[in-house]
């Protein structure tokens, strides 16, 4: 058969093809009919054209969106995988890799993610990706991330992370955030350590405070210590100094103590001598009067920024008078008084030492005079033999 009698056959079957298509056998046409034909089928083509220029527009900018979002996501700041039911991953983005500080290749599908979570660690992941499973809710642990099984990467990692976990959409699928908390808790740490250390500090201060109180304060009434008393003492008389004012010492001690203790026992003695010094402090109004045990039985006080020696013995007539009060002590009444003696700032003495003798010198002048008296220092004045009580 030759090349004609090919072409016939061909058309003979296209024409039957046509037929058996159903459309309609074409006619002859005028030149008009054709030339018409021929203008819509160039409008036609025309048109294709710009349909297929807007196709290709709509697929470059789905392509760019595409771009744009797996940048987003290779470069999240947070690290996303996606791992099947087994640990295996299915995918992960750059991030992680960059987070492990291993080449993405080893993040490949079909690795194990848990080759990268220390082993002390594999028991709280594992238990959280059943909980995932099990509620479909969201779950999440700490866990420390390492690489040494990677060998040959020069950096060895050993950081902590959170881990969120949430199902996938595909049921068999679970989806990783992975936030590096490592700064934050090593700061936290530190931060911990930091206040452990500062308790430790404030406890040492309270330790050395408590022992500094101990030691400048009686230990039976709680008073300022000789120590501490004399420290106030040349400070008043340097604002004395300086102010052009006076102060006053009192020194006293109870008449007639040795019976208490000898009778009542030291006990009941000892209650006494706090509630004698309760007493006297409630007396005192201001917070910057000052008294102090000086040993047994004997008090001192100290009444800085006074103007008149007629301030001292109203003030010392007070202690006396209050001190004179009876006290109940373990079933017993006691009735007891005391002996004053006041000398003054700069009037009997500039220093401590000479106020305090003169003071005393006082006090002994009032028990000789009968006891429960309060007697100002005179310089012209020759004290008698002290008592014994």
């Amino acid at each position: 058969m030759n090349k004609d009698d090919n072409g016939s056959e061909l058309r003979k079957r296209a024409e039957e093809q046509h037929r058996k298509s159903g459309v309609a056998a074409y006619t002859l046409c005028s030149k008009e009919e054709l030339q018409r034909m021929v203008q819509e089928l160039s409008i036609h083509q025309i048109e294709l054209e710009m349909q297929n220029e807007e196709l290709q527009e709509s697929r470059n900018k789905i392509e760019s969106e595409h771009h744009h979002c797996i940048n987003l996501y290779d470069f999240a700041p947070v690290g996303y995988l996606t791992l099947a039911q087994d640990g295996t991953i299915r995918e992960a983005n750059l991030t992680v890799a960059r987070m492990l500080s291993v080449d993405i290749s080893h993040l490949k599908r079909g690795t194990g993610f848990g080759r990268f979570i220390a082993r002390r660690d594999l028991p709280a992941f594992n238990s959280m990706v059943d909980r995932v499973f099990q509620s479909r809710a969201k779950e999440h642990c700490e866990i420390m991330i390492e690489n040494n099984g990677i060998t040959e990467m020069p950096i060895k990692l050993q950081k902590t992370f959170r881990i969120d976990a949430i199902i996938s959409d595909n049921s068999h699928e679970y989806l990783l955030s992975l936030t590096d908390i490592s700064d934050t808790r090593q700061a936290l740490e530190e931060l911990v350590l930091a206040n452990k250390e500062l308790l430790y500090q404030n406890e040492e201060k309270e330790m050395r405070a408590a022992e500094l109180l101990i030691a400048m304060h009686d230990s039976l009434t709680g008073l300022p210590n000789r120590i501490l008393f004399s420290e106030r003492v040349s400070l008043s008389f340097s604002q004395c100094q300086r102010n052009n004012t006076m102060a006053a010492l009192l020194i006293f001690d109870l008449d007639k103590f040795k019976i208490v203790n000898d009778s009542l026992g030291h006990a009941v003695g000892d209650i006494l001598l706090q509630e004698v010094a309760a007493r006297s402090v409630a007396t005192l109004q201001r917070s910057t009067d000052s008294i102090c045990r000086l040993g047994g039985d004997e008090f001192v006080i100290l009444l800085p920024q006074i103007f008149a020696v007629s301030d001292a013995v109203a003030i010392a007539e007070k202690i006396r008078n209050n001190i004179k009060e009876p006290y109940r002590i373990e079933g017993h009444t006691i009735n007891i008084s005391c002996s004053i003696g006041i000398a003054v700032y700069p009037d009997h003495g500039k220093d401590e030492i000479t106020l305090m003798k003169h003071a005393d010198d006082a006090m002994y002048c009032a028990k000789n005079q009968g006891r429960d008296k309060v007697l100002v220092f005179e310089t012209q004045a020759i004290p008698l033999l002290p008592l014994l009580s």
